[in-house]
Parts: structure tokens; C-alpha cells; sequence
């Protein structure tokens, strides 16, 4: 979700600055998306799904190269839980992956969406509730969180690097995973999925600095 006063954009950026390797890259996920000319398919469409599958394979594989290449790799963009499963095949290969999540308040959410997004007002507010209830309970992954809600750019890039550092937000094997039950209603789990990336596709449609934010640090071997 966004941040207070300037956004996840600045927070990722002073990170790749400040890290303590000789090297360092901040990559923005949306770029991958402008990246595309003749043929782009807006990546909210349900159509797009195939597209926007080779634009998350393109910027692993920049990543992984720049990792491989001795730089401090940090990653801003939308990557729920459900979407972790590319990251942690990195995993597998030997790279080191933090996944972080920074995360206002519903009330301080709302207010910058409001103040910054280029829908109109209604649709947007209903998007971002849909959006923070998403991402409002996280389960395993809640110990990933940072509350910026009160916090300033410096003091969300401390936290940041204060989770680093501790490893506590390292990503594992999902085989690893042991102790997450597998889904009673294989029905409904599917559904769920179906609904989420609908999500996804309707974050796309928000300004960039509504959006949730999500910090990867890739080191390789």
C-alpha cells in the first residue's frame, strides 16, 4: 500500500543507494510494462495474462543477472504472496531473496490513493479497500510487514534495512513450507487464485504510488 509523504518509489531508491555492497540496482517493475511497443496488451485486460507473464520472467531473469553480476538487487512493485512462487525458485538456485511488504493503515491508504489516483473517486476507493483487505492479513508473511502508517521515507528505509539485515525476511523453498495445511476445498482455493489475479490486473489501473510495496534483495552465490 502506499506510504506517507513521497512513496515506495523513493523509499526503494535511497535502499539500492545506502546498501552496504560495492554495487547496488533499483529496479521498478512497471518499467518491464513500458517497456513493450507493437503489440502491448494493457496489463489489467484478461487477455494480457500471457503477456504479462513474459514481462515477470524478463525482469527474474534481469535480476538474477544483475545478482550473478555482483550487485545488491532491490525490487519495488505488486507482488502478493500468492504471485511469490517465481521468487522462490530463486531459492532453489542459491540466491538470496527478502521479501518485504510496506503497509499504512486503511484510513492513511485511502487518503493518498484519493489524493494521487487518476480514477475517479468512487471507483477508487472501492479498488483500494478491495486491495488493503487483501493484504490486510497476511498470515506467514506477517512478521514481513513494516506499518509505515506514521513513518517518514528515512524512517521506512531504516526499517527496511533493519529487515535485511536480521534475515528474518529471507524467503524459503516452498517445500519448505511444511506447516502451511494444503487448501480443504481445492474448488475454492482455485477461485480464490481466479480472484487475486483479477486483483492484480485492477492494481495495474491504480497510480503508481497507490499501490502496495514489496522489496526483493537478491545476492547471488
Amino acid at each position: 500500500m502506499c506510504i506517507r509523504d513521497r512513496g515506495k518509489t523513493t523509499t526503494a531508491s535511497i535502499v539500492a543507494k545506502e546498501s552496504n555492497m560495492d554495487k547496488s540496482v533499483h529496479m521498478h517493475t512497471d518499467d518491464f510494462f513500458h517497456y513493450l511497443s507493437k503489440g502491448a496488451i494493457p496489463p489489467h485486460l484478461p487477455e494480457s495474462n500471457e503477456q504479462n507473464l513474459v514481462v515477470i520472467e524478463a525482469f527474474l531473469e534481469a535480476a538474477k543477472r544483475y545478482a550473478r553480476g555482483g550487485y545488491d538487487v532491490i525490487v519495488d512493485g505488486i507482488i502478493g504472496p500468492w504471485f511469490l512462487k517465481p521468487w522462490q525458485s530463486l531459492v532453489r538456485e542459491h540466491y538470496e531473496v527478502h521479501y518485504i511488504i510496506l503497509r499504512a493503515s486503511k484510513e492513511e491508504t485511502l487518503k493518498r490513493a484519493v489524493e494521487r489516483s487518476k480514477l475517479d473517486r468512487k471507483t477508487n476507493i472501492e479498488l483500494v479497500e478491495t486491495m488493503w483487505e487483501q493484504f490486510c492479513n497476511l498470515g506467514i508473511y506477517e512478521s514481513n510487514v513494516i506499518d509505515t502508517t506514521t513513518y517518514s521515507i528515512q524512517e521506512t528505509v531504516s526499517a527496511v534495512q533493519e529487515k535485511i539485515a536480521s534475515k528474518r525476511t529471507t524467503l524459503v523453498e516452498e517445500s519448505e513450507l511444511t506447516h502451511v495445511a494444503a487448501p480443504d476445498n481445492p474448488t475454492k482455493e482455485f477461485e480464490n487464485r481466479q480472484e487475486r489475479f483479477a486483483l492484480y490486473r485492477a492494481m495495474q489501473q491504480l497510480d503508481a504510488e497507490t499501490r502496495e510495496v514489496i522489496h526483493l534483495r537478491l545476492a547471488g552465490d
